[in-house]
């Protein structure tokens, strides 16, 4: 049986990688896996094309050009102005980088489109994914065909895989092997980590994702003994956060605050940054090189170097933030979409009480991130399964809830333990029968709580 765990141990990761990229490949039939470039995630990948294959930001006339659909707008010089910052592009680029050579050697410049190009579909969005796959100039090697889709697949589920990689081993400083690699496996099958790794793969969530459990991972070794690698590590963590979703940074926070329990903890910790400027000044230093292409494509098509570039969209409910509202409201609440991190907000009350597993640290992140999400205009932020927001939060929210699967596994009551296991497991069914239910929207005004109440009753049909 140990051997049989150490083998389950190794091979984990690299099996939970194959199942997303198998699932992400059933879920879309071969030919249609290009239509997965849409909406955000078109956003954040069109830094890809621009750069590497047309050279320029021009927008599409018919033959060539940077092709796109409803998520960006195009200013006066016809060049895409997308509002989206380039850090899922670069996390995605050396898997482009290989479709994109796949695509120039094996279909080539230049050959004929596919039989049904020509085919006009009712739906212009669906017209226009399908018939942006080809170019007269370009064949299929036009950043959008099929081979590009299976490109973010591959990415997306890679970066949700060494996040979890990470995940487990941060924890495995303060837990079992039983305990961390269950967590594990939790934060990934009760969450919807694995709608936005398998369904909506194109997401910024998974790549996320992978970057706060990395700084997690990094933190502790810099605060017990700083190198300029590892200050590196961190800043460039930071940035590339910042550069997917702005709001974010403020994970950073968790520099301050970890292992900080008292009012003489954190004056300790101000002392050591005072002592450690220089490798400060490090995280400094390489975020402004990774910012820096940033706003020279701000100021090329935007013409500024900083630029507020959700036009229209802000956080016009900071002052009545909807704070019931994003955790516990049928339009995507945190808490009836993925109700297993109830257990993790107890957790962080019990690591609060024993002073264990950053337990301050973690509840004032997520304090702040909730206020941060109850502040914006669309605070369910729709179009989405779950509070999308919340996903990579879970690489943090992956401790409290560690001591909730230990304290189940170690009880020494068998029948609380196996009771316990049968809830986690449940959360587990729950979480993927939900996602298989999904047929988005689930928000607006049209979905209501009968809406959502009836999705539970199906839940719990184990035969449909």
């Amino acid at each position: 049986m140990g051997n049989l765990r150490e083998w389950a141990d190794r091979l984990l990761i690299p099996f939970l990688f194959v199942m997303m990229v198998a699932l992400s490949m059933h879920r879309v039939p071969a030919g249609d896996r290009s239509s997965m470039i849409w909406s955000d995630a078109e956003g954040y990948y069109l830094y890809l094309p621009a750069t590497f294959v047309y050279g320029s930001w021009q927008v599409w006339d018919g033959k060539d050009g940077l092709a796109m659909l409803s998520c960006c707008l195009v200013n006066d010089d016809q060049q895409v102005k997308t509002r989206y910052t380039y850090g899922v592009a670069a996390m995605q680029a050396p898997f482009f980088l290989a479709a994109h050579a796949w695509a120039l050697v094996v279909q080539g410049e230049g050959t004929p489109p596919p039989a049904d190009w020509s085919v006009e579909y009712p739906d212009l969005n669906t017209q226009n994914i399908h018939h942006r796959k080809y170019s007269a100039l370009r064949g299929q090697a036009t950043g959008f065909s099929d081979t590009y889709g299976i490109g973010i697949m591959i990415a997306t589920a890679f970066y949700a895989a060494l996040g979890l990689w990470f995940v487990r081993k941060a924890l495995l400083r303060h837990f079992g092997k039983v305990v961390a690699t269950g967590t594990t496996v939790l934060i990934w099958g009760a969450t919807n980590l694995y709608y936005y790794s398998v369904v909506e793969a194109g997401m910024s969530h998974a790549y996320s994702f992978c970057l706060f459990a990395t700084l997690i991972w990094l933190l502790p070794m810099w605060l017990e003994r700083p190198r300029l690698g590892l200050s590196l590590a961190i800043g460039g963590c930071l940035s590339l956060i910042f550069l997917i979703r702005p709001t974010n940074i403020l994970i950073g926070l968790l520099i301050l605050f970890w292992e900080v329990y008292s009012f003489k903890d954190l004056q300790g910790r101000m002392q050591l940054f005072l002592s450690r400027w220089t490798h400060i000044l490090a995280m400094a230093g390489i975020g402004l090189v990774l910012v820096t292409p940033q706003m020279m494509y701000w100021h090329h098509v935007f013409g500024d170097w900083l630029v507020w570039s959700y036009e229209g969209e802000g956080f016009s409910n900071a002052l009545h933030p909807k704070l019931l509202q994003v955790l516990f409201s049928y339009q995507n609440g945190l808490f009836l979409y993925t109700p297993i991190m109830l257990l993790a907000m107890i957790g962080i009350v019990i690591g609060w009480r024993q002073r264990k597993n950053s337990a301050p640290a973690t509840l004032i992140v997520f304090l702040l991130a909730t206020y941060v999400f109850a502040s914006w205009w669309a605070w369910w932020f729709g179009g989405a399964f779950g509070h999308r927001c919340y996903v990579e939060f879970y690489a943090l929210l992956a401790f409290p809830l560690a001591m909730i699967v230990n304290w189940i596994w170690e009880n020494p009551r068998i029948w609380i333990k196996w009771a316990g296991v049968a809830m986690l497991c449940g959360f587990v069914y729950a979480n993927v029968k939900m996602t298989l239910l999904y047929a988005p929207p689930w928000d607006g005004p049209d979905w209501t709580l009968q809406s959502y109440i009836a999705v539970l009753k199906n839940v719990v049909k184990f035969w449909r």
